[in-house]
């Protein structure tokens, strides 16, 4: 997520696509991001820090998930390449290849950095794990707005 100021609120109305939002990584994908040094420590029950990241599916929506991209309903979006490896050539668990519905209480994050440890790599959280939503004060480069093209998207 751009760094900066956020204006961190608590959850007292229904998650949106669109919403910026801040919860602890699922316990698996937790632990191989603090072993790995994806995650700082903090206050999570994993002991790392919680992670400020973009909604860009919910309940209903269709999840297409493909080596080089995914697409939410069909709309490609953009910075979403599924490594097989992290920076340091390490294999890098990640979701399968395939197509998700979201059910109800689900949510599919997403990071704008290229190698944001986001639901590529650990699926869709519940909605429930959410304990903030975060909206942009001040930050750089401008807040992050899920990049959605319109040509045809390699997820196959």
């Amino acid at each position: 997520m751009p760094v900066g100021l956020y204006s961190i609120g608590p959850v007292n109305r229904p998650i949106h696509s669109g919403d910026t939002v801040v919860l602890c990584a699922p316990r698996t994908a937790a632990l191989l991001g603090k072993a790995r040094g994806y995650l700082g420590s903090g206050q999570c029950s994993t002991g790392t820090d919680p992670l400020l990241k973009l909604v860009v599916a919910v309940a209903g929506d269709v999840v297409d998930v493909g080596a080089r991209a995914i697409a939410v309903n069909g709309r490609c979006l953009g910075a979403s390449e599924t490594f097989d490896r992290d920076s340091k050539g390490r294999p890098l668990p990640h979701v399968a290849r395939g197509s998700y519905r979201l059910k109800r209480g689900e949510l599919w994050l997403w990071g704008p950095a290229t190698h944001s440890f986001d639901s590529r790599y650990f699926g869709a959280v519940e909605s429930a794990d959410v304990t903030n939503i975060a909206q942009p004060f001040a930050v750089w480069p401008a807040a992050a707005e899920p990049a959605f093209g319109s040509g045809p998207c390699p997820t196959s």
